[in-house]
């Protein structure tokens, strides 16, 4: 799969969680069906009939989604270590420690039909703002990508009726998974889209460490300040240029 189908297939991965997806599940609606309303929303039936009719990418998708999962959450038993975030909703910071609790006043501000409105307002904002720009008003599908990847749990959330009170963004919070809730939906979405590229290919996929180093000794060659700071900017430079030939391949996922 190349060219435009590549990036689509991507843009599919990517959504098939809603990114409100733990709020959704606790008030007992199916984030599927959700994350399918919103593809269909953002993109018409040009995006889900892909997934449906091309062979094996709907497969594809389901396997990266399961390697997402066992790439990000600690494997526990069942009945066993979990935090059903239904239960208790809470986001507990990594290094303080400090529980913030997403009580019913938290999660009052947004109602259910909210929620939904706002991301796939918040989406199709993000992927029909390369449609403008293009010839013929065609997506630009990998921008469209980069800006999901990039832009996604940037949802405005308007003002608060409290002004003492403002409202949250609880996108930027939401847990890709209510029973170990330690890493967020965009990390899954992420992780899920990099695995369906990397397997789109035919070909075996891999993974690539690149080291490049040692950085102490470069820099301790510098003389004066301007060296000091060339230096720092070549290494930068050079890393990027890396980083972005992968990018702009393969999507920034896959770095």
């Amino acid at each position: 799969m190349s060219g435009s189908d590549f990036w689509k297939a991507k843009i599919a991965a990517f959504l098939h969680d809603p990114l409100e997806k733990a709020f959704v599940l606790m008030r007992g609606e199916s984030h599927e069906r959700i994350a399918d309303e919103a593809a269909r929303e953002i993109f018409g039936e040009e995006l889900l009939e892909l997934r449906d009719q091309t062979k094996g990418l709907k497969d594809a998708i389901k396997r990266a989604d399961w390697f997402a999962s066992g790439a990000d959450r600690p494997n526990l038993p069942r009945d066993f270590g979990g935090a059903p975030f239904w239960d208790k909703p809470e986001i507990v910071h990594p290094l303080t420690g400090k529980a913030i609790r997403l009580d019913e006043d938290l999660l009052g501000d947004f109602s259910k039909d909210e929620f939904k409105r706002m991301s796939a307002a918040h989406l199709a904002r993000l992927a029909n703002s390369f449609r403008e720009n293009s010839e013929g008003g065609d997506h630009d599908w990998r921008a469209a990508f980069f800006a999901l990847w990039r832009y996604g749990d940037e949802v405005s959330v308007g003002e608060s009726s409290d002004k003492n009170k403002p409202k949250p963004n609880l996108w930027r919070v939401s847990p890709a998974d209510s029973r170990t809730p330690d890493h967020g939906i965009l990390e899954h979405l992420s992780l899920a889209s990099a695995f369906t590229g990397a397997s789109l290919s035919g070909k075996r996929p891999a993974l690539l460490l690149v080291s490049f180093g040692p950085v102490q000794g470069f820099i301790a060659e510098a003389r004066k300040m301007n060296d000091l700071w060339a230096g720092s900017h070549l290494l930068s430079a050079i890393t990027f240029s890396a980083i972005w030939e992968v990018a702009r391949r393969y999507g920034p996922d896959a770095v």
